[in-house]
């Protein structure tokens, strides 16, 4: 995005959410318009037709349900104070998580059953920016074009109140659930050593937390905010990441970046794992286990993998471009796995899910059944 000056809340958005330089561009005010515009998608498309949450039990009208978090950034508490604002204006009760991944944030949705959430987030752009994410029911993303076009419409013109009744707010902890979910997955791991790279504080506790149980041994990265690609070998904090694992012999290496999704790997010797390479081990043990189970490929990985995914009775799809239309793919077509250029890798949980530490967990434990170097079962 430009670093001008903004003349309406849709020059904000981005292909999965929005952002802007915070106060420049992405104001407290532009912030509470655009909750409320997605509020009022929520009341369009979102209708509970029961109880939710309990909240409006004995109530005549049942409204929607919002989780509301905010990331590390020294903007985000400001904005989400004005995005509850917003929600609460619309009557949609908030469920406020408070600082939170975004994964975590994802989870907190699925798992209170919530008609959607919104995530203050800057991750992706430099560190004077800010903005917004947001998730419908299921904790499925809406993009551009999908579901975000019609916030961003909304957003543009004057909202009608829904309901003359502000909306409630309460608070909910959803660490303590989320990480038992994400250690279930850390299971049978011989002793590894384990290089982990993350701008985020709170992605690195997580990790610190979920290995603490674990015999293998954590080494934590401390890196900067800024722009990056973890997909890109030559990136400057792969090659920070690469230097930690040659100098402390590690046995690989990951690089969460600062939305908690997108990830990079290195193998033993420092070198690059690319996206695909990491797809290629992953994903057969979960076709194994489904019959006839589709796979999504963004295009490196699509035919590089197709005669091997159907060699295993799997079926090779297209990953489509924005996360709305993966996590849709990944439901309506029952897939097991979506991903394999850019680092982020979708897997059929609950809820089709994308978060680094799936990942890391599958990687981790498919280098424990091979017990071989990482370098080897990464050539495939």
């Amino acid at each position: 995005k430009g670093r001008g000056h903004v003349t309406s809340p849709g020059d904000l958005f981005t292909s999965e959410g929005v952002r802007g330089v915070f106060l420049n561009q992405l104001t407290r005010g532009r912030a509470e318009t655009l909750a409320a515009a997605f509020a009022i998608w929520l009341w369009e498309t979102a209708p509970v037709s029961g109880h939710n949450d309990g909240i409006d039990r004995g109530a005549r009208q049942v409204r929607p349900t919002v989780v509301a978090g905010y990331d590390e950034r020294p903007s985000s508490p400001a904005v989400l104070s004005s995005v509850i604002a917003g929600l609460r204006r619309m009557g949609c009760h908030v469920i406020d998580v408070g600082l939170a991944t975004k994964p975590c944030l994802w989870f907190a949705v699925d798992h209170l059953h919530a008609s959607g959430g919104v995530f203050v987030t800057g991750a992706g752009c430099e560190p004077s920016f800010a903005g917004i994410d947001f998730v419908g029911a299921s904790a499925r993303p809406i993009s551009l074009p999908g579901g975000l076009s019609r916030v961003c419409e909304l957003a543009a013109r004057p909202l009608s109140r829904p309901t003359r009744d502000a909306g409630t707010e309460r608070t909910f902890q959803p660490v303590g659930p989320y990480e038992e979910s994400i250690r279930r997955q850390f299971q049978n791991l011989r002793r590894l050593t384990v290089a982990c790279a993350s701008p985020s504080v709170l992605v690195r506790e997580t990790v610190e937390r979920v290995f603490a149980p674990l015999e293998c041994n954590l080494l934590a990265v401390d890196l900067p905010m800024r722009v990056r690609n973890p997909a890109h070998r030559r990136d400057a904090d792969m090659l920070r990441l690469s230097t930690t694992v040659r100098e402390s012999a590690a046995d690989l290496g990951i690089l969460i970046d600062d939305d908690g999704l997108r990830c990079g790997f290195v193998d033993e010797r420092g070198r690059h794992v690319s996206p695909g390479a990491i797809a290629r081990f992953v994903v057969p043990p979960m076709l194994a286990k489904s019959t006839g189970g589709n796979v999504l490929l963004e295009p490196g990985a699509f035919n590089e993998m197709r005669p091997l995914i159907e060699a295993l009775g799997g079926r090779c799809q297209p990953c489509p471009d924005s996360f709305e239309a993966a996590a849709a793919a990944m439901a309506d077509d029952d897939a097991v796995y979506a991903g394999g250029d850019a680092g982020r890798h979708w897997f059929r949980e609950s809820v089709p899910t994308c978060d680094a530490l799936h990942i890391l967990a599958r990687v981790l434990v498919a280098s424990s059944r091979a017990n071989v170097p990482f370098s080897e079962l990464a050539a495939g």
